[in-house]
């Protein structure tokens, strides 16, 4: 039969479509943007392309030179300098990606590769004070880890010390003033406490190392101490006080203001008008200086940690003291006789004479003192990361330091003087730096 065209259009639309088809096929059989095949053993395999930046996790920042490695094809890679990274003709399926930096924990996670273009970010955490272990593996069930990194410190700290026997001399002090000024006519005196602090620093190397997953650090060095240096000061002045005392007790046969005799007893009382002034002052200043050794552990992740921390030190004391008394008075006295009986009966009395006379004295006296004593403490506190190598270390504790055998010597003399320098209830003193310590650490790393 003839086929007539203008009788119908279906066998000229199916000739259309099928050319189309084929040339479809053939352009989509040549090229593909993303997705290559590659004839292996016999079959087809698509690959891929992964492509990314390695980052620090914190501050945003490139990490150039860092490394990576895809495990299921043995790929690797090396960040340039913008910290980009490229791996082409990646086998498309399941793999674990790796990454690792100087001074950053290493990175793993597990990711699919499809056909085509991929991006991932790998973001990498800074190590801190903990840096990338490195396995140390002996004999027997045991196992450890240690750090590859070590560093130094600076510390400073401000300490509440116990200053009590100190403290109790100048009590004394008071004490003395009040009851001098309470019989004077013109009051003025003046004391001060020993204020009870003290500020130290200390320079130590630190070792930061990890016990079967456990870090902690071992740091050695040396911590100067230094209390405030104090002066007690006591001045009393007074016009025309008058002081009674008795200045003579005697037996004896005497003659009574009657003119009769009897065997007894014979007072001299003294009034004693004075005018003047007394001033007197005690200062003391005192430092140890020695080395200390340290161990702790630091608990927790990520930029904050907390610390703990146990010290020992051996000290060395160094102390000194200046004392100084100056006073001028005059004295105008006028003396009386007082009798009594052998039984103690009062028979009378009679002026006996006047006096006057100036009385001006002043000194002063320097020791120098030395001791050695165990020194212990215990701390609790915060470490705070500020970034790869540095740290900032805040904490309080309680230390522990008593210097008891304190040998004294003259200043001018160089004369042993420890059995003289007591205090006031007649013992040795002692030098108590015990008390609650605030610090403060910079530690840094390399």
């Amino acid at each position: 039969m003839r086929y007539d065209p203008r009788r119908s259009h279906v066998p000229r639309l199916f000739i259309r479509v099928a050319l189309l088809g084929t040339a479809l096929f053939v352009l989509l059989s040549t090229w593909s943007p993303s997705v290559h095949r590659v004839a292996a053993q016999g079959q087809d395999v698509q690959l891929g392309t992964l492509r990314g930046r390695v980052v620090d996790a914190e501050t945003g920042e490139p990490l150039p030179r860092a490394r990576l490695r895809l495990t299921a094809c043995g790929m690797t890679a090396v960040a340039d300098d913008a910290g980009v990274f490229v791996f082409a003709g990646v086998p498309v399926g399941a793999t674990t990606l790796i990454a690792s930096a100087p001074g950053y924990r290493n990175y793993t996670q597990n990711i699919q590769i499809f056909g085509g273009d991929q991006t991932l970010d790998v973001l990498l955490e800074p190590a801190r004070l903990i840096p990338p272990e490195r396995v140390l593996e002996r004999e027997g069930p045991t196992r450890g880890t240690a750090s590859s990194r070590t560093g130094f410190q600076l510390i400073g700290g401000y300490a509440l010390v116990a200053m009590d026997q100190w403290n109790e001399f100048i009590d004394w002090y008071n004490d003395y003033a009040k009851m001098v000024a309470s019989t004077a006519a013109d009051e003025d005196y003046d004391t001060s406490r020993i204020p009870a602090e003290s500020i130290d620093a200390g320079f130590s190397g630190e070792a930061n190392l990890t016990l079967d997953g456990q870090p902690f650090f071992v740091a050695m060095g040396v911590r100067y101490l230094k209390p405030n240096d104090s002066e007690a000061s006591l001045s009393i002045s007074t016009d025309g006080l008058r002081r009674s005392y008795t200045t003579a007790h005697e037996y004896g046969y005497w003659q009574l203001p009657d003119g009769t005799y009897t065997y007894g007893w014979r007072d001299t009382y003294a009034d004693d008008f004075v005018s003047g002034s007394e001033d007197m002052s005690m200062g003391i200043s005192q430092q140890a200086l020695g080395p200390v050794v340290q161990a702790g552990l630091r608990l927790g992740e990520g930029g904050v940690r907390v610390r703990l921390s146990w010290g020992i030190g051996y000290y060395w004391l160094s102390a000194s003291t200046q004392n100084s008394t100056a006073y001028s008075w005059s004295h105008m006295a006028d003396y009386y006789y007082c009798y009594y009986d052998h039984y103690g009966n009062y028979r009378g009395s009679e002026y006996a004479y006047w006096d006057a006379w100036d009385d001006t004295y002043s000194y002063s006296e320097a020791f120098d003192g030395s001791a050695q004593a165990l020194g212990y403490e215990r701390s609790v506190g915060v470490t705070v990361s500020m970034g790869t190598s540095a740290s900032l270390d805040l904490g309080v504790g309680y230390q522990m330091l008593r210097f008891e055998d304190v040998s004294w010597t003259d200043r001018k003399t160089g004369e042993d003087q420890t059995d003289y320098i007591t205090d006031a209830d007649g013992d040795p003193f002692v030098f108590d730096f015990s008390g609650l310590r605030a610090r403060v650490g910079l530690a840094f790393l390399f």
